[in-house]
C-alpha cells in the first residue's frame, strides 16, 4: 500500500554534476527533455526561479527525464512544505497562495476526514504539472494523473488492491489512441475510449465507476465480441452481437438496431457462472402489395419464464430479458456454484423438459413446458428431497381458477399480508408481485 507523508522535501545531493540550467529552456522531443540545439537528452540539474529571482525548485534529468521528485523553496532559501489545497486560491485558470502575488510552485494535498491523503499533486507557476495521486480513505491509490503545463497527458485508475484497471492517454483534454483494460482476472483488453457516431467501426472500451464494456461496433452498431465486466472487473455477461439482415419475398432489409446472437453466458458479481444458452433473431412484417416488407419487428420484448421460490424472499430461478430470444439449452447457478435451474428454450420460450434445485443440490421441481406454459405432469420436492405434490397442469388450473374466483375483486387482489393491491390478471403469472407472495397461489405450501 502506498503511502504519503507530508514533511519537508529531502534534497538530492548531486555530486560532481554540470552547472544548473533553467528547466523552462529544456524542449520536449519525443518524450524526453532537450538544451536547445541539442538532439542529445538532457542529463544533469534543472532549477526554476520565482519571477523576482530567487530559487523555486531544484530537479535532476537523466537522459531526458526526470528521475526522483523536485525540492522546493521559498524566497527566503529554506525548504518548501507541501500546502494544503483547500488554502489556495485560482485567478485566471492558475493557483496562487493566499494574499502571494506570484502564481505556486510546489507540492499540495488534501486530507480525507480521517487525516489520511485524499490527493496529492504538483503545481508549477500555478498550473498542474507532473503526477497526480487520488487515494481512498484507506489509503490505497485510486487514480493517478500525468499533466504537463496544466494539460492532462496520462490517466490510470486502480482497483482496490492497488492492481490497474485501466490507463491511456490524452491529447488536448480529450481520450485518444487505445486504452488497456485490465479485469480482475489480469487479462487484457484495448478498444478506442471515444463513444463511437454512426459510422464508427471497430472495437472500443469504456470505462467508468459502476460498470464497462468491451464490444466490437460495425457503423454505429454493437457487432460482435461484447463483453461486460462490474466495478470491481468480475465479469457479468458476454456474447455477441449481430447486425441483423433479413431477406423477406426476395427483399434484402438490413435493420438499423444490433441484436443477441449465438452463446451467451451471465455471471454473478463474484465471478461465479450463473447461466449460460443461445440466442436467435427473427422478426414479422406487414407487405405492401407489391411484396415489399415494412414495419419491420425484430424480436424486441422480456422473455419471461416460470420462477419458483423456495419460500417467500428466495427464488430459486427466474429470467426477463431484452433484445433476442432464448434459443436452445439455458442453465443457470446459484452464487454458491450450484446448478440452480436448466430447460430448452424455441422461439424465446420454454419447450420441453425443465428442471430446478435447491442451493444444496436437492431436485426442487421437474416438468415439462410447451409454448412457455406448463404442459403435462410436474413434480415438487422439500429440501431434504421428500416429494410434496405431483400432478397435471389440469389440475393446477382448476385450483387456480377458484383460488381466483374468490380473491380477485373488481379485477384487483388484495395481498395476504395487506401491503399492496395489485391486478387480479397478475394471478399465478410466477412473478410474485405481493411481498408474501400470495398472489402466486400455486407456489404458496
Amino acid at each position: 500500500m502506498k503511502r504519503y507523508t507530508i514533511g519537508i522535501i529531502t534534497l538530492l545531493l548531486i555530486v560532481g554534476c554540470s552547472k544548473q540550467v533553467d528547466e523552462t529552456t529544456l524542449i520536449e522531443k519525443d518524450g524526453l527533455m532537450h538544451l536547445p540545439n541539442s538532439d542529445k537528452p538532457y542529463t544533469g540539474e534543472v532549477l526554476g526561479n520565482y519571477m523576482t529571482g530567487e530559487k523555486a525548485y531544484t530537479g535532476k534529468y537523466i537522459k531526458g527525464l526526470l528521475v526522483d521528485k523536485y525540492s522546493y523553496y521559498q524566497k527566503n532559501g529554506f525548504k518548501k512544505e507541501p500546502l494544503n489545497i483547500n488554502y489556495l486560491i485560482e485567478r485566471t485558470n492558475v493557483v496562487y497562495e493566499m494574499n502571494a502575488l506570484e502564481s505556486l510552485t510546489g507540492l499540495v494535498f488534501d486530507l480525507w476526514e480521517n487525516g489520511e491523503i485524499k490527493i496529492w499533486g504538483l503545481y508549477k507557476y500555478g498550473l498542474k504539472n507532473g503526477k497526480w495521486d487520488y487515494l481512498r480513505q484507506n489509503g490505497s491509490i485510486h487514480k493517478s494523473e500525468i499533466y504537463h503545463h496544466g494539460k492532462i497527458k496520462e490517466s490510470s485508475d486502480f482497483y482496490d488492491n492497488e492492481k490497474l484497471k485501466y490507463s491511456g492517454t490524452y491529447e488536448d483534454g480529450g481520450k485518444v489512441g487505445e486504452w488497456d483494460y485490465i479485469d480482475a482476472n489480469g487479462y487484457n483488453y484495448k478498444g478506442s475510449p471515444i463513444k463511437p457516431n454512426n459510422n464508427s467501426s471497430g472495437v472500443f472500451m469504456f470505462v467508468d465507476d459502476s460498470f464497462s464494456e468491451y464490444s466490437s461496433y460495425t457503423n454505429g452498431q454493437k457487432n460482435g465480441s461484447y463483453i461486460k465486466w462490474n466495478n470491481n472487473g468480475q465479469k457479468m455477461e458476454e456474447g455477441k452481437y449481430h447486425f441483423p439482415r433479413f431477406i423477406f419475398g426476395g427483399y434484402d432489409t438490413t435493420l438499423t438496431k444490433s441484436y443477441r446472437i449465438g452463446k451467451w453466458r451471465h455471471f454473478h458479481n463474484n465471478g461465479i457462472l450463473k447461466e449460460e444458452g443461445s440466442y436467435r433473431q427473427r422478426a414479422s412484417y406487414n407487405l405492401y402489395d407489391n411484396g415489399k416488407p415494412y414495419n419491420i419487428r425484430p424480436s424486441e420484448y422480456k422473455n419471461d419464464w416460470w420462477t419458483y421460490y423456495h419460500d417467500v424472499d428466495i427464488k430459486s430461478a427466474e429470467g426477463k430479458y431484452i433484445y433476442g430470444e432464448k434459443d436452445s439449452l439455458w442453465t443457470y447457478w446459484y452464487t454458491n456454484g450450484q446448478k440452480l435451474s436448466e430447460g430448452t428454450f424455441k422461439d424465446g420460450k420454454l419447450d420441453g423438459l425443465y428442471t430446478g434445485w435447491y442451493d444444496n443440490g436437492q431436485k426442487v421441481l421437474e416438468g415439462t413446458f410447451k409454448d412457455g406454459k406448463k404442459d403435462g405432469l410436474y413434480t415438487l420436492w422439500d429440501e431434504n428431497g421428500q416429494k410434496m405434490k405431483e400432478g397435471s397442469t389440469k389440475d393446477e388450473n382448476v385450483y387456480v381458477n377458484a383460488f381466483k374466483s374468490v380473491f380477485v375483486i373488481d379485477g384487483k387482489f388484495n395481498c395476504f399480508d395487506g401491503s399492496k393491491s395489485t391486478q387480479g390478471n397478475y394471478v399465478n403469472d410466477g412473478d410474485c408481485d405481493c411481498s408474501d407472495c400470495s398472489d402466486e397461489p400455486f407456489l404458496i405450501r
